[in-house]
């Protein structure tokens, strides 16, 4: 609800009570990242994946926290690997491309963010900077091809984190349970999904 400072408050006591459990490291990263404390955010999320070092949205998030801090040769040694396993993942390749145009390399930048746009024509925020990357290769008619008879927005990849299983691992209680039963549902695991709607029903017959 945008009280971010009453969640920080929130979760930084969570962390004390709980100070190795993945999912309160985490979801106070994101709070403290939030409030644009991007070094206390760093040191957290770090801390989190620690905890959870196969959790890949942690370390998307984690680059991405970096960026908006201005370190894009940090967010780019995290990307790079993580794109070498996941080369279709627009998410990804979206976060690399922003972290050359950050650079100021745009053909690297046009080399991640065109497949992206590619697929996704409608994602505005990333034909914004496309377009501006041509604009730096002085390329004026791919510029004004990219931005010709298009309706402005400013949306760009979310984060895809089909499954939550790390944050909601250890919760107990109806919502707990639903979240996982959702999770698995999503990604088509539905004997899995079906225990955890099972469970849920247990707590709220």
């Amino acid at each position: 609800y945008g009280f971010l400072p009453e969640a920080q408050a929130a979760y930084e006591r969570a962390v004390m009570l709980a100070p190795d459990a993945f999912r309160w490291n985490y979801l106070l990263a994101h709070t403290l990242s939030a409030q644009e404390k991007y070094d206390e955010a760093i040191a957290r999320f770090v801390r989190a994946i620690k905890l959870e070092p196969k959790y890949v949205p942690a370390q998307v998030t984690l680059a991405d926290t970096y960026l908006r801090a201005g370190q894009p040769d940090a967010a780019l040694d995290i990307m790079i690997p993580l794109r070498d396993k996941y080369p279709n993942e627009p998410l990804l390749n979206y976060t690399l491309g922003m972290a050359y145009f950050a650079k100021n390399e745009p053909i690297w930048a046009i080399q991640y963010l065109k497949p992206v746009l590619d697929r996704n024509p409608d994602l505005g925020g990333v034909r914004v900077v496309v377009a501006k990357c041509f604009e730096k290769l002085d390329q004026k008619e791919r510029v004004t091809e990219y931005l010709k008879g298009w309706k402005p927005n400013k949306a760009v990849p979310t984060m895809r984190d089909p499954e939550l299983v790390s944050i909601y691992r250890y919760a107990t209680g109806t919502e707990a349970e639903q979240r996982k039963g959702l999770a698995y549902l999503a990604s088509g695991r539905f004997p899995e999904a079906l225990k955890h709607f099972e469970k849920a029903l247990t707590f709220s017959p």
